[in-house]
Order: structure tokens, then sequence, then C-alpha cells
């Protein structure tokens, strides 16, 4: 019964994360260390193994989408910035009549 509650905050964990919640990526990750020290408490050579080599490709993970998040604000910013620009533009230029062809 413990098994399927870990398995099913794992998968919240995961929903959280993937739904851009960063606390729960970084609790993911605290709650798989701790598993992972438990594997080293029992010395389960493969089990560290593969905590360890997990918790580096998550960790990588929450790197990268904390770039991300920064280059989305980048975008935003600037978009802002090029939309202010266009419309003191169109405000600052007269209004002209077109010509007429006759």
């Amino acid at each position: 019964m413990l098994d399927i509650f870990i398995a099913a905050m794992f998968a919240g964990f995961a929903y959280l994360a993937n739904k851009r919640q960063m606390w729960a990526y970084i609790a993911g990750m605290v709650v798989f260390l701790l598993d992972g020290l438990l594997a080293l408490l029992f010395v389960d050579f493969i089990g560290i193994l593969v905590h360890g080599f997990v918790l580096f490709v998550m960790i990588r993970g929450y790197i990268a989408g904390r770039e991300m998040f920064a280059l989305e604000r980048a975008m935003a910013q600037a978009t802002q910035a090029a939309q202010a620009a266009e419309a003191s533009a169109t405000q600052a230029a007269p209004a002209t009549a077109p010509a007429s062809s006759f």
C-alpha cells in the first residue's frame, strides 16, 4: 500500500512539474534523494547508481526549466517593448490622406 502512495505522489509531482510548478519539481527531487539515501543505507549498489543517474538528469531538467522561464520572460519583455515602440511611432506619425488617382 505504501508503494502505491509513493508512486501516486511521484505522479502528482510529475503532473505539477509539467504544469510549470517548479516547487513540485524540487519536491520530487528531494523525495527521490531521500529514497536514494535508503538505497545507500541498505548498500544497494544498483539502486545507488540508478538514483544517482536519475537525480543528475532531474537536476539538469530543473536547470533547463529555469533557463526556459528566463528566456520566456525576456521574450515577453522584448515583445512589450516592441509593441510600446510601435504604438508610440504610430501616434507620433501624422495621418496623411491617400493620394487621389484623378
